[in-house]
């Protein structure tokens, strides 16, 4: 190995092992470190170790957890966390794949056997100046084979399997919770047994080791006639637990029962009779029982935490019950009537009990799925949220949703490393949290990190596979992979959002809106305006920007598409991110003067959002270089070119996309391209690992 490639690795190792406890460092926090792009990266790790980056990463984490099982004796899952894997049963599956056996079986091999099943030379790995090794040719051979036969078999699976990116696979330790059956007199005590089936499956969520489908994708199974069996099939769990509650004024007896799927058999069951004033602990008491039969590891600040009441007062918690039955019902079916009760309700629980986190925080989220839409562009937007989640933690400062929210807030606000920490803090306090991996997933994709995005929308669905909010999800995973170039996984998930959709207008529009963008993106101008036409009945704005660039960029109809960017211009005068294709529609048509002008104010316009720092996702640069480009300013059009971070597919768009008509043919431009796209192959080839590994699809 050469001094320079010496120095480089030894920066690398330095580099991942100073971020090792990080679950989200990857390869594009190490490219940013080292300098480079992430095809670089890959071609100089690959030239010197052999290995892909993502590899390299792993296989470093692997052998500072080989260390520290060693040293000591952490349990196998702060290991895991501390060498930034995503769960200790992904940690474990690596470490098995790499060493052949599990991490817990470590004391009992010998060291020199280890170290041989390891990628790199033990020294390689330490701080030492030892050279890096390289594999010899046998072993060379034995490796590609297995990776050759793996992927043989991997495909035939792939293409056996009926739904090629639909399976799941299932976690030992999953759990649904039932919708529980109210065997009382009154009708109307159903609150009760659906704030005890709330506060069960809040409970259990906060045990790491337990995998929790969320309240919102059990509706569904209320009155359902579908076997144990059935019910556990869909959702991917290998255990249910049914609940019943009979009440008698202040007397409540509490029966559960906790079926294995495989067996179909009851595995624990037990009654609760206790007053009101007790319920806290019977729901703590549940939560434990369960971890028990599973085998589930309690840490202790889990048992904290499932130990903690939420208020003191019956009074609030009683009304704050009644309140979540409405809000329940507003999230499945936004009835007017649903909102006013459940706001008017957590307002009285608040009162009975000033510090009665839960409450405000559940107030916070009504407020944000009310009030969105109606506050975004205005100076205070969703200050109430902030102010309300602030007040929850004051009193609840391990609310994983107060955190989540906070997240949003913060996202939305422009804050986004703070709103990453916030939403990263909800899902370590709860690791069931669907709505934070969700959010966390969106906003890692809205920020070009895909690896890390993609799956925790995946995670997100797996925990909530029947929300309300499925469709949307659906949408997210279509523009996360638009972004990567895997088209065909764009029309997939963004078809299931269209089918899932039923009339809900954001999801669906959002579905059209990829659908039309993406064939516009691979030149597909009759597809492109086929999907914009279904866009316009509920995205009259969108679907118009579609046909006017289908018309001006690939059908050359300029009158046609001038029509359309007026028609634009009337109905949405304050937007302005289109106005560039716009003018170069008015050029081509032969009107100069209008075209030059409208183009400077382009200029002006997307400058200023770059000294402000208000860069949407789709940044000024390549609108700025597309701009230079078509006014021969090729030093400005390479300079912004290169600062571009591609997302939406603009990578295929660029390459017959007229602005850049005259640097097309251009070695520069034709590689920053290029890179770009070799760039999203790698990032796809990571991903499918990730997804193949966390959730066998």
């Amino acid at each position: 190995m050469s001094l320079r490639d010496q120095k480089f690795l030894d920066k690398a190792l330095r580099i991942v092992n100073d971020h090792l406890g990080k679950e989200s460092f990857g390869i594009e926090e190490l490219s940013q470190e080292l300098g480079l792009s992430r095809s670089q990266l890959h071609r100089r790790l690959q030239k010197i170790t052999g290995l892909s980056a993502a590899l390299f990463i792993r296989s470093v984490r692997l052998k500072k957890a080989v260390e520290l099982l060693l040293e000591g004796d952490l349990p196998v899952s702060d290991v895991a966390y501390r060498t930034g894997f995503s769960s200790p049963s992904y940690f474990n599956k690596c470490f098995h794949e790499q060493y052949g056996f599990p991490p817990g079986d470590i004391h009992k091999q010998k060291t020199s056997e280890i170290d041989q099943r390891t990628f790199f030379i033990p020294e390689a790995l330490s701080d030492s100046k030892a050279g890096y090794i390289k594999t010899s040719k046998k072993r060379k051979i034995y490796f590609y084979l297995f990776v050759f036969m793996a992927i043989i078999i991997f495909t035939i699976i792939y293409f056996l399997s009926g739904n090629r990116f639909g399976k799941i696979q299932i976690h030992d330790k999953s759990v649904a919770v039932l919708p529980f059956k109210n065997f009382s007199d009154k009708q109307e005590n159903q609150y009760i047994a659906d704030g005890m089936m709330e506060a069960i499956i809040s409970n259990i969520s906060k045990i790491g080791d337990l995998k929790v489908i969320s309240r919102t994708s059990m509706e569904q199974y209320r009155e359902s006639p579908k076997s144990v069996r059935q019910i556990g099939s869909e959702l991917k769990v290998n255990y249910l637990l049914e609940g019943s509650i009979f009440q008698d004024e202040e007397n409540i007896r509490i029966t559960v029962q906790l079926i294995d799927i495989k067996s179909d058999e009851y595995i624990w069951s037990d009654n609760y009779d206790f007053e009101l004033r007790d319920i806290f602990s019977v729901q703590s008491q549940i939560a434990e029982r369960i971890a028990t039969i599973l085998q589930t590891k309690i840490t202790s600040e889990e048992m904290s935490r499932l130990q903690q009441k939420p208020t003191s007062s019956p009074e609030a918690y009683d009304i704050y019950q009644r309140a979540f039955y409405y809000y329940i019902n507003y999230l499945q079916q936004r009835l007017e009537t649903d909102y006013t009760m459940a706001l008017t309700l957590f307002r009285m629980a608040i009162n009975e009990d000033t510090t009665f986190a839960d409450a405000y925080v559940r107030l916070a989220d009504l407020y944000w799925i009310r009030n969105y839409r109606g506050e975004f562009h205005s100076n205070t937007f969703m200050d109430t949220v902030y102010l309300l989640c602030r007040k929850g933690l004051r009193f609840d400062p391990r609310s994983s949703d107060a955190h989540r929210l906070l997240g949003q807030y913060f996202f939305e606000t422009g804050k986004r490393e703070q709103g990453i920490t916030e939403l990263k803090t909800a899902i370590s306090l709860n690791r069931n949290n669907a709505s934070a991996y969700d959010v966390l997933g969106f906003y890692y994709n809205w920020s070009g990190q895909w690896e890390t995005g993609i799956p925790a929308i995946f995670t997100s669905i797996q925990l909530d596979p029947y929300s309300v909010l499925l469709p949307l999800r659906y949408c997210y995973l279509a523009r996360g992979y638009l972004d990567i170039l895997d088209f065909e996984k764009t029309f997939y998930y963004s078809q299931k959002a269209i089918e899932l959709s039923e009339g809900s207008r954001p999801s669906l529009g959002l579905a059209y809106w990829i659908n039309a963008h993406t064939h516009l993106m691979c030149g597909k101008g009759e597809e492109a305006l086929e999907a914009a036409g279904k866009l316009a009945d509920i995205n009259e704005i969108g679907a118009l920007r579609i046909q006017a660039e289908v018309y001006c960029h690939l059908f050359r109809d300029f009158e046609k598409s001038i029509d359309l960017y007026q028609e634009l211009t009337r109905r949405d005068s304050a937007h302005y991110n289109y106005r560039h294709r716009y003018a170069y529609a008015l050029w081509e048509a032969g009107d100069y003067d209008s075209a030059k002008a409208m183009f400077e104010t382009q200029i002006r316009t997307f400058e200023r959002e770059l000294e402000l720092g208000r860069v949407e996702r789709n940044d000024p640069h390549y609108n700025l270089a597309g701009i230079f480009a078509f006014l021969k300013d090729y030093d400005k059009a390479f300079d912004h070119l290169k600062k571009h971070h591609f997302t939406s597919g603009l990578e295929i768009y660029a390459e017959r996309d007229p602005l850049f008509r005259d640097i097309r043919d251009n070695p520069e431009f034709k590689r920053i391209i290029q890179d770009a796209i070799d760039e999203k192959e790698l990032i796809r080839a990571s991903i499918e690992r990730k997804i193949s590994e966390d959730f066998g699809l």
